[in-house]
């Protein structure tokens, strides 16, 4: 169907690079996991649901259209299991090396509620959890745990699971709205960029945020090119998102407020812009309803809650100098921290040099690319999802410069990085053909 694209399911590039980095992790990574105990690791949950897993979701991107016609549906296959190896060393890190995480408590909430479903003390129509923050995941891990055996590692794999779907939405809401995208690049990045493969892979909330930020893009994606059917995936996963996380949820939103600013909506377009300012409406109130129950000070205006933000997160041994913006001049370091940062020079372990070999690599890039970060500028002026994306970047950077702990910082810049990456793979076409979808399909996702 075009030209350019290479047949479906052949390697192309570097993917054969992907495709034997993946086998080599998950040998690495079994080899690991039994020098530190791998003994104490249930079987069902490292194996038997994945397996499962895999077996439900392949056929499901077989089918994809739009996969089939980029020739994304091998790498997409190869980024599951890489999700799954990634969810099983999330694991081993937390429970061997640190000795656990709050997906401890996340799980022992949800083995109770599990227990609760099976001896009658709670009904079928309790099902969806009805709670907000934390809660809203332990009620769903409650489910997880019902259908999946009340395994620690299979919720993990689960989770992991959706994280991969929120990705798939990324790159799939790329292709439909940025014109000339270089998208099996960047699929790749996006697919198995380490922090991807890594934190979004574990039982909790940075993976249950990644699932619906990933289904808001592809609505959003499809409102900007004039698709009304894109109002239903935005509520859905602004739903999802506005239970754990609202204020990412209003920052979504406002992002795709601001991707209108500039367009001309034609005859054709306006059932699209009239859908778009209903939904923005609904998880706009949907937002403020869930922080005002979540964060403290909301009720004070945003600074209160950014000063809320500093003293919860400055502790746990990676504080940093905080780095909240208070002028224009002070805001470039604030975005360069929340990016890039930890630096080389501020590494004291295994886990923060990881992060910061990425960081620096990714900082790398974005200079060493200095002509496609012109190319997305430009292109922003003319496309409108680029438009939402970068003020979603921005207004990220500024959100989390109050966060005073490197660790939480690396951790859920995951909800961003999907965004940024957009900037190495726009092309000089953006820049001329801004204002129409690069293809549109009727796959499932897409």
């Amino acid at each position: 169907m075009l030209a350019a694209q290479a047949s479906p399911g052949r390697p192309v590039g570097s993917e054969p690079l992907i495709i034997a980095g993946v086998a080599a992790g998950a040998v690495l990574v079994v080899l690991w996991g039994m020098s530190i105990g791998y003994t104490d690791v249930d079987v069902w949950g490292a194996f038997v649901v994945p397996v499962a897993l895999t077996a439900i979701t392949l056929p499901f991107l077989s089918r994809s259209r739009w996969l089939r016609e980029e020739g994304l549906v091998g790498l997409a296959s190869f980024a599951l299991i890489a999700k799954f190896i990634g969810s099983y060393l999330r694991y081993l890190v937390a429970y061997f090396v640190y000795n656990g995480n709050d997906s401890g408590r996340y799980h022992s909430a949800g083995v109770a509620i599990a227990e609760e479903y099976l001896d009658g003390r709670r009904g079928l129509t309790s099902l969806w959890p009805s709670a907000t923050g934390t809660q809203y995941i332990e009620e769903l891990n409650g489910v997880v745990a019902l259908l999946s055996g009340r395994s620690i590692l299979a919720s993990f794999m689960v989770f992991s699971w959706l994280s991969f779907f929120g990705l798939l939405g990324f790159v799939a809401a790329g292709r439909r709205a940025v014109p000339g995208i270089r998208l099996r690049g960047y699929a790749m990045a996006v697919f198995f960029l380490p922090s991807m493969v890594f934190w979004p892979s574990a039982l909790g909330k940075d993976a249950w945020m990644v699932f619906g930020m990933g289904l808001m893009a592809v609505g959003i994606a499809r409102l900007l090119t004039g698709s009304v059917v894109g109002s239903v995936w935005l509520l859905v996963g602004g739903y999802a998102t506005a239970m754990v996380r609202p204020h990412v949820t209003a920052l979504m939103v406002a992002g795709l407020a601001f991707g209108y600013f500039g367009r001309h909506t034609g005859p054709g377009r306006r059932p699209a812009y009239v859908a778009s300012f209903l939904v923005i409406a609904v998880l706009t109130a949907l937002a403020s309803a869930q922080a005002a129950a979540l964060l403290p000070g909301f009720d004070g205006g945003i600074g209160a809650v950014l000063e809320e933000t500093q003293q919860r997160s400055a502790q746990g041994g990676s504080e940093i100098g905080i780095v909240a913006p208070n002028s224009p001049v002070e805001y470039p370091f604030a975005l360069l921290t929340v990016l890039f940062r930890p630096f080389l020079f501020e590494v004291s372990s295994i886990t923060e040099g990881l992060s910061a070999l990425e960081g620096t690599a990714l900082l790398a890039a974005f200079i060493v690319q200095g002509r496609r970060v012109a190319f997305a500028a430009r292109g922003a002026i003319q496309t409108a999802y680029l438009r939402f994306a970068g003020l979603f970047v921005l207004g990220f950077g500024f959100a989390w410069a109050s966060v005073g702990n490197l660790g939480i910082i690396v951790r859920q810049r995951v909800q961003v990085l999907p965004l940024l990456l957009l900037i190495l793979f726009v092309t000089e076409r953006t820049t001329r053909s801004g204002l129409q979808p690069a293809r549109q399909s009727n796959a499932t996702v897409g």
